[in-house]
């Protein structure tokens, strides 16, 4: 049966420095950014996984990287706090 409401998994954790934490706290957007940026990973589900070497490397798209950076800008977006520094490598 496909999930038709959400779901939790409690066992998912966000890491940050308490420096990012307390930056954050206070409104600075590049922290911000950053808690955003891993929430969105939580939000779109991303495992780890390891790329296999025999298969074409994935589609900017794909990426899980790129997909939790726009999911933090558009986050920041809508917020009014518009973040315009790459999150992270860009392809």
């Amino acid at each position: 049966m496909p999930l038709r409401v959400g779901a939790f998994i409690p066992l998912l954790t966000i890491l940050v420095p308490q420096s990012t934490y307390i930056k954050a706290c206070y409104g600075d957007k590049s922290a911000l950014a950053v808690i955003m940026h891993e929430i969105g990973h939580i939000t779109l589900a991303h495992r780890a996984v390891l790329h296999n070497e025999r298969s074409a490397p994935p589609c900017k798209q794909e990426d899980a990287e790129w997909q939790a950076d726009e999911f933090a800008a558009y986050v920041m977006h809508v917020m009014g706090l518009d973040v315009y520094e790459q999150l992270s490598l860009d392809f």
